[in-house]
């Protein structure tokens, strides 16, 4: 520990503006009498909160940032992995929150096409906002593929929902997932079964088609849309080999599968959404998402998801008119949740609508898997999602790859090193009957200034540690100190017993 006695350590405090109009500038969490968090700071991007496990990531580092957020009056959102996450951030929300507190269940309704067509109704972009709700199953499926084939039938199966979401949309029928499904599977096999007076009574795609053909109140760029979608449903669906269109429907209908089906279906398919997401967008409130990943798999995964990507286009999109609270989305076990496209298009641009993410993680290894999974692009993904962070927390970690970013993170620091030779060592004590002068030098040299050993030696909380856990904290900025790193110590919250 002797190498930490350099960092001034402190605890860190909250400070309340709820009832006040936000002032960027002002502290939020601050950590001794000149060094503080503001608004500015988190809602610049966001906050990353990395430690290995049992460090304190989500009793410490994570809670005290987001006890600061609530007490000045911000929304959380709060995604869940465990089955007790859901209870326990309810008891510290409402241990905390100004707002009312909310959670969402599989007891109740959210149909994220219903939610975008009703509630963005003049916001531009909306076609493909729907299909990028559609494809989410696809790709939450990790089934990029590094061949053509693959690519291809993914481009295809992106290709095909666009085609029938345009359809379902410009004909007024209600869009779910299970009629995305359906409508996929019951595309014309062959010109006979398209001219079928039979198959044609029965299909309610083509009845959907038809409906929108009549419309007359059309703009022309969803007249020209629904062209396109005609001649494909028309033209080429029926005439494209059996093999090819299998495959491709296939690829996009065994994604949507988990998702029309049971508990998730009935949640996900409702017609109208009993979720109300402005009870977080219009005034101070807590949403918990309780879904656990551990009790319903990767679909819980999924659903939180889409529920995250509405959440980030209601704020980017609502009218900040009167005291709207800045939102922030919290993410535990983060690399379970996150979309690297959708997240940093959203932190890059939410700061002027006061909304932001929190991440927390174990090691930087998990986020660079969530982003190979989801993006083209895997290393320019990492980067953009790992530099979109402003603000973060780096408590105890021996994960090699974490301690490389960490080290990276901070600016090599210029220290002086002073060396002395005595004049006596030197010449033996006297030369010619006098003593030889001492000789001095001073160097400069760059080195890390928060090193991988410092990073291990931190404090991770428990009984061992006081219930005190230690962080570097990052603002992209130098600190009162003139250092990039400011080392903190965090009391731990007792989660499983907020009072």
């Amino acid at each position: 520990m002797k190498a930490l006695l350099r960092f001034r350590k402190s605890a860190p405090t909250a400070h309340a503006c709820a009832s006040r109009p936000l002032v960027p500038s002002a502290p939020l969490l601050r950590f001794n009498a000149k060094d503080a968090l503001t608004w500015t700071d988190l809602l610049s991007g966001g906050l990353l909160v990395l430690a290995q496990p049992g460090a304190g990531k989500t009793t410490a580092l994570l809670a005290h940032p987001l006890a600061a957020w609530l007490h000045g009056g911000g929304s959380v959102v709060f995604t869940t992995f465990k089955p007790a996450d859901a209870e326990m951030w309810e008891r510290f929300a409402r241990s905390r929150s100004v707002g009312a507190v909310h959670r969402v269940s599989l007891s109740d309704a959210f149909n994220p096409f219903e939610w975008e067509l009703t509630h963005n109704t003049n916001v531009p972009g909306q076609p493909q906002r729907l299909l990028s709700i559609a494809m989410t199953p696809l790709r939450r499926r990790q089934q990029q593929s590094t061949s053509s084939d693959g690519g291809f039938f993914e481009a295809e199966s992106e290709r095909y929902a666009a085609q029938i979401l345009t359809i379902l949309r410009l004909a007024g029928v209600p869009i779910t997932f299970r009629t995305l499904f359906q409508a996929l599977q019951s595309l014309p096999r062959s010109p006979a079964e398209l001219r079928s007076a039979v198959w044609r009574s029965r299909s309610p795609t083509f009845a959907a088609l038809m409906a929108a053909g009549q419309r007359t109140d059309l703009l022309a760029a969803d007249r020209s849309d629904l062209e396109a979608a005609a001649h494909f449903y028309l033209e080429e669906a029926p005439n494209t080999s059996s093999r090819t269109r299998g495959s491709v429907v296939a690829t996009i209908c065994s994604s949507l599968f988990p998702y029309i089906h049971g508990a998730v279906g009935a949640f996900l398919n409702a017609e109208r959404s009993t979720v109300d997401l402005g009870t977080v967008i219009d005034a101070p409130g807590v949403m918990i998402l309780d879904l656990s990943v551990q009790h319903f798999g990767a679909a819980a995964a999924t659903v939180q998801r889409l529920l995250i990507t509405a959440v980030e286009q209601a704020v980017l999109t609502r009218r900040m008119e009167g005291l709207v609270p800045p939102v922030c989305i919290c993410m535990d076990e983060g690399h379970n949740f996150i979309d690297p496209e959708a997240d940093v298009a959203y932190a890059s641009s939410a700061r002027d609508r006061l909304g932001c993410l929190f991440v927390c993680s174990q090691t930087i290894g998990q986020l660079r898997t969530a982003c190979a999974s989801g993006s083209r692009d895997p290393h320019a993904a990492v980067d953009a999602l790992l530099g979109m962070f402003t603000t973060k927390f780096f408590g105890s970690t021996t994960d090699v790859q974490s301690l490389e970013y960490i080290q990276r993170t901070f600016a090599d620091t210029s220290r002086a090193r002073v060396s002395i030779t005595s004049g006596a060592d030197r010449s033996g004590g006297r030369d010619g009957g006098r003593k030889a002068e001492d000789n001095s030098t001073i160097s400069r040299d760059e080195s890390p200034d928060v090193r991988a050993r410092d990073v291990i030696a931190l404090r991770r909380g428990g009984p061992a540690h006081g219930y005190q856990v230690e962080a570097f904290v990052s603002a992209g900025r130098l600190w009162n100190s003139r250092r990039p790193s400011l080392l903190v110590i965090f009391p731990q919250f007792h989660l499983s017993h907020v009072g």
